[in-house]
């Protein structure tokens, strides 16, 4: 995963909502570098679960789609300094790569790992049995 310093700095906010799992949407102007993202803090507190505003990011996706900026995936923060993805994180990335139309067969799962503020980058592709997730690295761009 390539992703520029500006999109970094607007992922570190994030460490001010230590409180809540909290997400953001991923996009790219030449669908190679991470140069978009839009936060997603939940007003209602779950320490444990991102439960992303599935409404506002459709309509920030559509509004980058109408600029030619491509969505290119979901970030989340992971409380406790807890690396892995979790179950319900692998079936909500199966459930996305599945839904997903015709000419997003991959996208970028990335966890933001709190306190330690680790940036974790998750690759998803569509197979014939849902998403292979697989680690990817992270290069700053």
């Amino acid at each position: 995963m390539k992703i520029t310093r500006d999109v970094i700095v607007k992922i570190e906010s994030l460490r001010e909502y230590s409180d809540r799992e909290c997400g953001a949407v991923l996009g790219s102007s030449d669908g190679e570098v991470i140069d978009f993202a839009e936060l997603d803090v939940p007003q209602i507190c779950d320490r444990f679960a991102y439960s992303p505003d599935i409404g506002y990011l459709n309509k920030v996706i559509a509004g980058w789609r109408s600029c030619g900026i491509e969505f290119r995936g979901l970030l989340h923060t992971h409380l406790f300094d807890v690396p892995d993805l979790s179950e319900s994180d692998r079936v909500y990335i199966d459930t996305i790569i599945r839904a997903a139309p015709d000419g997003y067969d991959g996208l970028l799962f990335p966890v933001f790992v709190l306190p330690d503020a680790r940036l974790l980058a998750y690759y998803a592709e569509r197979t014939a049995g849902g998403a292979g997730i697989s680690p990817c690295s992270v290069s700053i761009v």
